[in-house]
């Protein structure tokens, strides 16, 4: 594992706080619509940005900024993550875990440790065979499953988010995904855009009215859109 970047200012990243992002690369999952492509599937070398560099850099931004979002790629594959969200934390800034859940031992011993304020879990489809074609290949479901319960029987703040797209997602597999995952906090449906960059080209976005739809079914539970164009979304 290596930082690939980071994002010095992000107004998206943590809904309500001016947000630091920094990007892991490498990542257990070859999602197909993936849009950091480059970062999940190239080798970054160890030395291109040092962890201490960014601290250097959050020390200056100390009372100007809210929040540092760990992201990637896969940040909890990261061996060396809860030693820097430590130092992070010391700082005093509000901590986001971007994670795909597949490591929930990493994601308890967190926040046994209150390490964490914040946690956005991906979740790439129905939690059965579908979930295999949504992150191009063949994983056992349950360590998601059982982030997806540490989440849900936790105190902490955290979403649910799933990147919408119409090769690898219907109204089945988006009822079955609410199902499942209800009650929570939040469930964002992502829009899904062709950058150029994904790791697989061809791929469409899910038609915004098919969702609201969706969500028109399930009027007491947060079901939110995000990067719909608002024209769409009113």
């Amino acid at each position: 594992m290596a930082i690939a970047g980071v994002s010095n200012l992000s107004l998206v990243d943590y809904d309500g706080y001016l947000t630091y992002t920094i990007f892991f690369s490498g990542c257990n999952f070859l999602c197909p619509f993936c849009h950091n492509s480059i970062i999940v599937t190239s080798v970054i070398k160890e030395d291109e940005m040092s962890f201490e560099t960014i601290v250097k850099d959050l020390k200056t931004r100390v009372n100007k900024i809210d929040a540092v979002c760990f992201s990637g790629g896969e940040p909890t594959l990261e061996p060396r993550l809860k030693e820097f969200i430590k130092q992070v934390k010391e700082l005093g800034f509000l901590i986001k875990l971007d994670t795909n859940g597949t490591r929930p031992e990493v994601v308890k011993d967190l926040l046994d440790d209150h390490l964490l304020d914040y946690i956005a879990m991906d979740i790439k489809s129905s939690l059965d065979d579908k979930y295999n074609l949504a992150i191009g290949k063949t994983f056992d479901l349950t360590p998601i499953k059982k982030t997806i319960n540490l989440l849900k029987n936790s105190s902490i703040d955290f979403e649910f988010r799933t990147t919408l797209v119409n090769e690898l997602h219907d109204e089945k597999t988006l009822i079955h995904m609410i199902e499942y995952l209800k009650p929570f906090p939040k469930l964002v449906f992502q829009h899904f855009e062709d950058r150029g960059r994904n790791i697989k080209n061809g791929l469409h976005s899910f038609p915004y009215d098919e969702v609201k739809k969706i969500i028109d079914r399930y009027p007491n539970l947060n079901i939110e859109t995000r990067g719909y164009d608002s024209s769409e979304s009113r």
